[in-house]
């Protein structure tokens, strides 16, 4: 069971990206990043209950969401909104790119799913933003 501590510790991380769009998503007021930050928490709102069910499914307690979380920075803007999602999209393809070395094969192929929908997240974040879109290697 082992192998799924990074499945465990992934999961965690979508539980914190969900609370943070939240967060964030009520600070942006630009309609086609309004509908990107939609769309990104509902990729990690699915990508949870899928890691939910399959840790239940393989008799691991899947960790529960925190009542709150500290946000690295405040979210006062649209502007604070919009860094505070590319970093922490970034800071998750860290984590999955971890899990992905701690994980058999099966669940490798979900890390690295995860690992790529978190690249993309920060990269579009980042485009949004005006910044460098691209990181050689995502996780790294």
């Amino acid at each position: 069971m082992a192998e799924l501590t990074g499945i465990a510790a992934g999961l965690a991380a979508e539980h914190a990206l969900i609370y943070a769009y939240g967060v964030a998503g009520a600070q942006i007021r630009d309609k086609s990043a309004r509908s990107l930050a939609a769309t990104a928490e509902q990729s990690h709102r699915d990508l949870r209950d899928a890691l939910t069910e399959h840790l239940s499914a393989v008799g691991v307690e899947p960790p529960s969401a925190e009542a709150g979380y500290t946000l690295p920075t405040p979210v006062t803007n649209e502007d604070e909104a919009t860094a505070l999602l590319a970093g922490l999209e970034t800071a998750a393809t860290t984590i999955w790119r971890t899990a992905t070395g701690v994980s058999g094969p099966d669940d490798r192929r979900r890390c690295v799913a995860a690992l790529a929908n978190a690249a993309t997240q920060a990269a579009r974040w980042r485009a949004i933003r005006g910044d460098k879109t691209t990181a050689p290697f995502p996780g790294a």
